[in-house]
């Protein structure tokens, strides 16, 4: 929109900036004449899935908040095909722009900043609403160092139907929950606090704790690796604000802070303790110099000897020595036939002999199988398409032809690779399905990973974006094959045949485009303008959504209004 153009009762002046759901303008309200923030949804976003109930629904949210630090809602309306969502104006710039200007917060600003937002998103927790999009572009600061949360978009109200379906993950990667990764039902307010506790690690070091060059790779970092200590970049920290950081990225959300109440509670207390200077910090100047650093000798530990303990073998040596050695009583030469080299002799002969005959007669009776027939029999039941008789191969002959014929062991792991897909394929799908069950659920971070990634990649599908989901399950298959677990490297497999099905999805969207609009030319160029119009009716109907298509169905858009056929 343009400078002096009209939205409604506003007047635009000029544009704030711009996301994934449209422009934001800097408005007049005609009447009262005052400034206004109007978010205006893109005519491209409009017309996919739910956005445009989604903008509404943000607007009700607002609608129902009064507090200082919750950006106030004016406005909410449609104006020639446009919808608008108008706020109040914040005069000062986004906790974002203030971060790559200037670089990590000093902590005692940081406490301020984070006491402002706690109590913005208790009282939204209160009203039942999570916010579940929270990051410091979402947070602006007034000149006057006032906070306010704005963009509640993708809020969740938990007393209302989500707009969401179940297990969608919705967020931005960086500072998303383990549990709003795996899109399970567990989203709650603690959900906030574990961005909370991103956004405060961010406002004192100048960087999230997970660093990555996608969302998979950063979303397997947030669901299993340990987050960093903020003391490990800003040493002068003080403890207690260390801690209640790295307890607010806990895993698991029954580990973190109760609420946002406590938080702020918290936030507080640490404030006052720096105002009398009892704020102590992680790291201290040691109180014995000299000995910093070094390591702890037996002197220094509890109940410690100088001298040490024996050692085990000097304790058996003087042990030994001290023992009287001890010698058989002597015993009388018995002359005794079957003591008598000969017999035993003899008797060993024999032994050896019925040993041979009782080992030919198992070889004939148990005669093994030549190397041709069990390669033959195995790969029989192998090229079977029925899942069983693989399984029959590998319980009766794989341990056989990887001890007896090992030349064959790669052929055998190939085997046992075709097998354990056939199973990891059948877990993906339960997995894919998710219920109240507890199978349904993910196991292990491999499992989890692949929810997180089928849950995004889904997303991106329903919105129109193949492409954004064919890199999904590339960027996911890229971080299986980096794992060292042998399990993921089948995991890999199956998301690189997911990302090669959209590929092939793709592929074929844009060769049918393509044909039906030469189809449309040669329809013109025969006089056939209804018939050409209604291929173009087609083009935009069934590829209107989809972002790899966005120019052939400009192309099939662009044509003249259709006249009757002669």
């Amino acid at each position: 929109m343009k400078t002096g153009e009209k939205l409604g009762s506003f007047t635009i002046e000029s544009q704030l900036g711009e996301g994934a759901m449209g422009v934001v303008y800097k408005a007049v309200h005609d009447k009262t004449g005052k400034v206004a923030a109007v978010k205006v949804m893109s005519n491209e976003v409009s017309v996919k899935g739910n956005a445009d109930e989604r903008f509404e629904r943000e607007g009700e949210i607002l609608k129902q908040f009064r507090h200082p630090n919750i950006v106030r809602f004016l406005a909410y309306g449609r104006y020639q095909k446009r919808t608008y969502l108008a706020m109040e104006f914040v005069e000062g710039t986004t906790l974002d722009d203030v971060l790559e200007r200037k670089g990590p917060i000093a902590w005692r600003k940081a406490l301020d900043l984070g006491v402002q937002l706690a109590e913005a998103l208790h009282y939204a927790h209160q009203k039942g609403v999570v916010h579940r999009d929270l990051k410091p572009s979402n947070l602006m600061i007034t000149k006057d160092g006032q906070l306010k949360l704005t963009d509640f978009g993708i809020a969740k109200d938990l007393d209302a139907t989500a707009l969401t379906g179940t297990g969608r993950t919705l967020g931005t990667a960086a500072y998303m929950a383990p549990e709003q990764i795996r899109g399970t039902p567990s989203v709650s307010h603690k959900t906030d606090l574990y961005a909370f506790g991103v956004v405060l690690y961010q406002m004192l070091t100048g960087q999230t704790p997970f660093q990555g060059k996608s969302a998979m790779v950063l979303m397997h970092a947030h669901l299993t690796e340990a987050p960093p200590r903020v003391s490990s970049k800003v040493p002068d920290v003080p403890r207690a604000l260390d801690d209640l950081i790295h307890k607010m990225l806990a895993k698991e959300p029954s580990d973190r802070p109760w609420d946002a109440a406590d938080v702020s509670h918290r936030l507080s207390e640490i404030a006052k303790l720096a105002a009398a200077g009892k704020a102590k910090p992680v790291f201290q100047a040691p109180a014995n110099p000299s000995r910093a650093g070094m390591p702890m000798t037996e002197a220094d530990g509890p109940g410690r000897s100088m001298s040490g303990p024996q050692t085990e073998g000097a304790t058996s040596t003087s042990a030994r020595k001290s023992k009287k050695k001890k010698t058989r009583p002597a015993t009388l030469e018995v002359q005794d036939e079957t003591r008598s080299p000969l017999f035993w002799a003899g008797t060993a002969g024999l032994g050896a002999a019925l040993v041979a005959l009782l080992a030919f007669t198992a070889y004939m009776l148990f005669w093994p199988i030549s190397e041709q027939e069990l390669m033959r029999r195995a790969g029989t039941l192998m090229e079977s398409t029925e899942p069983a008789r693989w399984k029959e191969a590998r319980d009766d002959y794989f341990a056989d032809i990887e001890k007896r014929f090992p030349q064959h062991a790669e052929q055998v792991r190939e085997w046992r690779d075709k097998i354990d897909l056939e199973q990891l394929k059948r877990r993906a799908n339960v997995l894919e399905k998710p219920n109240l069950l507890a199978s349904s659920q993910p196991a292990n971070d491999a499992e989890s990973q692949y929810v997180a990634t089928f849950t995004a990649a889904s997303s991106a599908i329903k919105d129109g974006d193949l492409p954004g989901a064919w890199q999904t399950w590339k960027d996911c298959a890229e971080l299986y094959t980096n794992s060292r677990g042998e399990a993921d490297r089948l995991w890999a497999k199956i998301a690189a045949d997911k990302a090669a099905s959209l590929e092939v999805s793709i592929k074929n969207d844009r060769e049918t485009g393509i044909r039906m609009l030469a189809e449309v030319k040669g329809a013109e160029l025969n006089g056939k303008a209804n018939q050409a119009a209604l291929i173009r009716r087609q083009i935009v109907e069934r590829y209107g959504k989809f972002k790899h298509m966005l120019d052939l169905v400009a192309e099939a858009q662009s044509a003249p209004p259709p006249e009757d056929e002669r």
